[in-house]
């Protein structure tokens, strides 16, 4: 009887059928499993073959030859029946297939970089090489951009970047030290112009103690004043505070609204209404470092579609693909 060749393993194959050697019945398999795809070259890791194919291969003829009375021959050539019972040969083939592969997968790798690989320490990364025999090196990545770096940074540290570039010019009030000095707050329960406005206003909801913030006080610009149960009384003169600081009004005409102060070379100060509250900003900025750090901590390419580009144009003109969220960092020229 003549000797039958099986190449990937499955449950119809018995076991007296030989295994080709790698890369003999079908070319490229030793490269396909240096680069961790299967014999086959498609499938997401060596782990497939491994498990699904070269080791039940082995088990089947293992299996075979643990139980029962049977003779072992040399090969088919050599039997006196018609069993599929395991020959020498289909043993032999099928360890010598799997010792094959094994040394595909182990010699695709350099000893000197698997030393590299051992030596990292989380949080560090490797980078580098590539180029005329170069090893790359384990680095620390830095917390905070720096102009002209070469070293990898955080994903917290771009997102601090980004949060201070859009939150670096509307802050809150208390930020200005001398405002808090002079008694000032970040939270109102009232703002008006001048006293008379406030008093113009719904104050359906005013209690003892509520406070006032008047811009045009009696004696100066910013005045807080704070109601005793009938009347309004004029507590501190806070005075000026930084451009784009920022307050919260709780109650009256202002409600559930933020405001922001500007003094331009015109003299014109004021506090102006924000269109989009402060907080707003800062949760929407939390959102988008929620999702970069998902994105990069998952490292998930079916989900997630990273660029870069030096303009904020070339970042809008990026296409929008079905299924992803794509992510374009703009970095400048």
């Amino acid at each position: 009887m003549a000797n039958s060749y099986y190449n990937n393993y499955d449950d119809t194959i018995t076991p007296n059928q030989l295994a080709y050697e790698i890369g003999e019945h079908v070319p490229g398999e030793c490269d396909n499993l240096q680069d961790d795809s299967g014999t086959s070259g498609q499938d997401e890791s060596n782990c497939d073959v491994l498990n699904n194919d070269l080791i039940p291969a082995l088990i089947s003829v293992y299996q075979r030859i643990t139980t029962g009375n049977i003779n072992i021959y040399a090969n088919e050539d050599s039997k006196c029946d018609e069993s599929t019972d395991p020959t020498i040969a289909s043993i032999l083939s099928r360890i010598l297939r799997f010792d094959q592969a094994v040394a595909c997968i182990l010699c695709t790798y350099d000893p000197k970089l698997i030393a590299y690989l051992k030596s990292g320490r989380y949080p560090q990364v490797l980078m580098g090489g590539g180029s005329n025999s170069s090893y790359p090196i384990w680095q620390n990545p830095s917390t905070a951009p720096t102009q002209n770096s070469q070293l990898p940074i955080t994903s917290g540290g771009v997102f601090s970047a980004i949060q201070e570039a859009i939150l670096s010019v509307f802050h809150k009030a208390t930020d200005d030290v001398t405002w808090v000095e002079n008694g000032g707050h970040y939270t109102y329960d009232y703002y008006a112009d001048t006293l008379a406005d406030l008093l113009d206003q719904d104050l359906t909801d005013l209690e003892t103690d509520d406070r006032a913030l008047i811009k045009d006080g009696e004696d100066g610009t910013n005045q807080e004043y704070v109601y005793d149960g009938s009347t309004w009384e004029n507590l501190d003169v806070i005075g000026d505070t930084n451009n784009y600081a920022v307050i919260e009004v709780e109650k009256g005409y202002y409600a559930d609204k933020e405001l922001y102060w500007l003094h331009d070379a015109a003299d014109n100060t004021s506090w102006n209404l924000m269109d989009a509250t402060l907080k707003d900003l800062e949760d929407r900025v939390s959102a988008l470092e929620a999702i970069y750090v998902d994105a990069v901590l998952s490292a998930d390419a079916n989900s997630y579609l990273f660029g870069v580009k030096t303009t904020l144009a070339q970042a809008q003109a990026v296409p929008a693909t079905t299924g992803k969220q794509t992510i374009t960092l703009v970095i400048g020229s």
